[in-house]
């Protein structure tokens, strides 16, 4: 039997967009016990030419003559170079596939920065300034490079970088952290104009961005004037701190580390220690995890980070599905480059190819 879609076109908004012809083999005899099982599809461009070929030869499923998935009652292999990954699906009692997982160690993805090169496109804001006294990443004068946030309008916030997260994701960040020169001089200078800039938005931005910049501006004034939960206010309010958002961009939570007194640079020639600052949280749910440093005090003080370093040790979730009656999905997540598990609702398999994102419920 052979079933056929070609030349089908649907409305949008703004113009009628053409679809990419679908051909779909399915046959009662074949390699496969279930007599209506799909095994061969087909899509072409509109020119008519074949752009990608999928065989399903039994649970081993190939695109382009290529193995690509080798599914099995619990979920899935995956080919891994040499090698192979083994990812296992929970599912609720109708069925369907609500988490994905691996038994593969994912790699960590980590940014480090000691302030040497006069650029760094690891992270945003970032810039250097030369003063080996505070300098931590040697004892001599090789390097000499910090980055120095001394709370004017441009310098609360320091180097920044954010992270796309899966629930239990853990994100740590660490910097080596000195001060001198604290006044009792009052500083004004509000956190969310050198936040939301180390961050590329504004008050002005529109869609996402606006979302993060509120995210941002609600956050600043949670902590107005350096003031956290558990804090020392003995102590300058220089942290690193990590927040996490949902995939909408609303806040979930933060934690922050701030440097403590022995952080203090007393000495006008000789170095002294530095105080490790280091705070590590793991996503509470999928979304985007926002870390930075910052000299948040109340009065004017410079404060010098160095050997900055964010990562991300991602936890074994590949991705998560929440369902509607009929298998449309919401607080779906997917982790970064890695192959999507069509096969979700009742175990069919979606359907993108035709950017229709149906469901192969049943081919007969």
């Amino acid at each position: 039997m052979q079933k056929m879609i070609k030349g089908v076109n649907y409305p949008t908004m703004t113009k009628m967009k053409s679809i990419l012809s679908l051909l779909v083999l399915s046959s009662s005899k074949g390699s496969t016990n279930n007599p209506d099982s799909k095994l061969t599809q087909e899509v072409y461009n509109a020119s008519n030419v074949l752009i990608k070929s999928t065989d399903y030869i039994g649970e081993y499923i190939y695109e382009n003559n290529v193995l690509k998935i080798i599914q099995h009652a619990e979920g899935r292999v995956l080919p891994d170079g040499a090698n192979w990954e083994y990812q296992y699906n929970l599912k609720d009692h109708l069925g369907n596939v609500r988490v994905t997982f691996t038994t593969k160690t994912l790699p960590v993805t980590s940014s480090t920065t000691n302030f040497e090169s006069a650029t760094n496109t690891d992270f945003l804001n970032y810039n250097n300034h030369t003063l080996d006294l505070v300098d931590h990443t040697d004892a001599g004068t090789v390097h000499t490079n910090v980055q120095i946030l001394n709370g004017g309008p441009s310098s609360r916030v320091g180097v920044a970088k954010t992270f796309s997260v899966l629930p239990g994701d853990l994100i740590s960040a660490s910097a080596y952290v000195k001060y001198r020169n604290l006044s009792a001089t009052a500083n004004i200078n509000g956190l969310i104009a050198s936040l939301s800039a180390a961050f590329g938005v504004t008050s002005s931005s529109v869609g996402d961005q606006l979302k993060i910049y509120n995210t941002l501006n609600n956050y600043s004034g949670f902590v107005a004037g350096g003031e956290h939960n558990n804090d020392d206010d003995a102590a300058p309010k220089g942290f690193v701190t990590i927040l996490f958002f949902d995939k909408n961009y609303n806040f979930l939570d933060a934690a922050w580390d701030q440097v403590s007194t022995a952080g203090e640079q007393t000495s006008p020639t000789v170095k002294q220690p530095h105080d490790l600052v280091t705070i590590s949280a793991k996503a509470p749910e999928a979304g985007y995890a926002y870390v930075f440093v910052s000299n948040e005090h109340p009065t004017f003080v410079d404060i010098y980070f160095d050997d900055v370093t964010f990562s991300n040790t991602p936890c074994p979730i590949v991705s998560t599905d929440d369902y509607y009656p009929f298998g449309l999905t919401f607080n779906s997540y997917q982790r970064e480059n890695s192959v999507p598990n069509k096969f979700k609702f009742g175990g069919k398999e979606e359907q993108t190819d035709l950017d229709l994102t149906t469901i192969d419920w049943g081919w007969r």
